[in-house]
């Protein structure tokens, strides 16, 4: 699986969330509404998947379960970020 296209939406900082991304996997899966949040220490980002709220506990909407996926997502988004915002 590769990561074909990514988008990223800027938003004003928010409990360290800097930007909304969406990225599409070979052309064939979107997923989007991935949070990009600056990390504490200011040394890069780290990545929170969509969830839905069910009863008194949250759900996952999707999330890469292999962490090369993972990776390609991440490093996708950080050279997408560097483009639009100062990070």
């Amino acid at each position: 699986m590769k990561v074909t296209k990514t988008e990223i939406i800027p938003i004003p900082p928010s409990g360290g969330m800097i930007a909304i991304a969406n990225v599409v996997i070979d052309d064939v899966v979107f997923l989007g509404s991935i949070g990009v949040h600056q990390r504490l220490d200011g040394k890069g980002i780290r990545l929170t998947f969509p969830t839905k709220k069910a009863g008194k506990g949250q759900i996952s909407i999707f999330h890469p379960l292999d962490a090369k996926l993972h990776g390609q997502i991440q490093s996708s988004i950080e050279h997408q970020l560097k483009k639009v915002l100062p990070i």
